[in-house]
């Protein structure tokens, strides 16, 4: 029995390895970068309505004119619960909501009559004969030309806002350096949970990309720019065929590390409408066609799928190394496979819960680190999906 505990060279070599993967590794994470709210998000106690409306020196500051721009294609019921609140902005500046419908629905057209003598509300259409093109990107197109002030608020349809100072808040970042503001945008609380997560896991990296300089693409719905950056820059030129992904392209070919600022306030925060189990899909499918098309990819992929590597590879070691331990009866080990398990569990979850928690609420750690350790099964079930699609389903036109 005394040899049980003997501390021999497999022992020895072996605890102290896992006992370094179980420290190192949880480190080794995308979630690690720090986000750093927008200038909005450093007064964001509760009544500090003037935080985004002051400059420094507490002088008023002058908000721009913004155009809010929303396409519509079918979506009369969204247009109906979401187009007032838009309307109902408090603003502190000018500001009009430009809705560029796609198609006939009976439903639209009734509540944009309902709305017709609302001041701040401005309709236009694309032609239903637009077929060789992404109908979407030509539509924001159509409303960002037509937009009457040079900054643009580009969300869907789906889209509420969450206060009724989303614009002000949003509108708090501009300055002569800004081009682009980055807004928050999630699902309700009762939404899948799984989904819920992978929506902020992948939000979270993108926007801490965004901020180093390194921005490759953008999964959230609310988005402020120069629309002279946008025209000037010829928009969507280069990738009008592909059906989606027009807040993936404007920030990929537009961010740089001067122009860009994140906006973390919930007061500028966006909730989409629960995706169906389809729309779910197909918006996973879109970016994996989509991406191949956006500079900066393969280098994030690689890194996200290295530290996904490194967290299984951790979680296997370390059993393994319990179930050997166990079989040699070598106890000493098994004692430092079992801290070593503790412990990168515990520091995953720090890791969770100083970066992404504060965008789950009611989402316990136990449940979150389970999640985050199904990740590549869950992407792994999205690529087994896409290489069964048609690939000409992603374009508009086969070329």
């Amino acid at each position: 029995k005394e040899e049980m505990f003997v501390l021999d060279d497999i022992t020895l070599i072996v605890g102290i390895a896992v006992l370094l993967l179980a420290i190192i590794v949880p480190f080794v994470n995308v979630l690690v970068v720090r986000l750093k709210g927008g200038q909005a998000d450093c007064g964001d106690e509760e009544g500090d309505d003037d935080a985004v409306e002051m400059t420094d020196n507490g002088a008023e500051k002058q908000l721009p004119g913004i155009s809010v721009v929303v396409t519509v294609e079918e979506d009369g019921e969204e247009l109906r619960d979401n187009l007032p609140l838009w309307l109902g902005q408090e603003y502190a500046g000018e500001f009009q909501v430009i809705v560029v419908v796609c198609g006939n629905d009976e439903l639209t057209e009734n509540t944009l009559k309902r709305y017709s003598s609302d001041k701040h509300l401005y309709t236009t259409f694309i032609p239903s004969s637009s077929r060789y093109m992404s109908r979407r990107k030509l539509a924001i197109t159509v409303g960002v030309k037509a937009a009457k002030y040079d900054w643009v608020v580009l969300t869907d349809v789906d889209c509420k806002p969450d206060t009724d100072r989303c614009l002000q808040t949003m509108a708090g970042n501009c300055s002569q350096t800004t081009d682009l503001v980055v807004g928050y945008s999630g699902f309700d609380e009762e939404y899948l949970k799984s989904r819920r997560f992978d929506h902020v896991y992948d939000l979270y990296r993108q926007l801490a990309a965004a901020q180093r300089g390194k921005a490759w693409g953008y999964c959230g719905n609310i988005l402020l720019f120069r629309k002279k950056m946008f025209i000037d820059g010829k928009g969507f030129d280069g990738n009008l065929k592909y059906i989606r992904g027009e807040y993936d392209f404007i920030i990929n070919k537009f961010s740089t590390a001067e122009n860009t600022i994140v906006e973390l306030s919930p007061k500028a925060s966006v909730t989409e409408d629960d995706p169906t189990d389809k729309t779910w899909h197909n918006k996973n499918l879109f970016y994996m066609s989509t991406r191949k098309q956006l500079t900066g990819t393969r280098h994030c992929r690689l890194f996200f799928n290295t530290t996904m590597w490194a967290m299984w590879i951790v979680y296997v070691a370390t059993v393994a190394t319990v179930v050997f331990s166990v079989l040699t009866e070598r106890w000493i080990l098994t004692a430092a496979a079992g801290v070593a398990l503790v412990l990168t569990l515990v520091l995953r979850a720090v890791v969770l819960s100083k970066s992404i928690r504060r965008y789950l609420d009611g989402m316990s750690l136990i449940r979150m680190l389970w999640l985050e350790a199904m990740i590549p099964m869950r992407k792994l079930a999205r690529i087994i999906r896409y290489k069964r699609a048609d690939k000409y389903d992603f374009i508009s036109h086969k070329i």
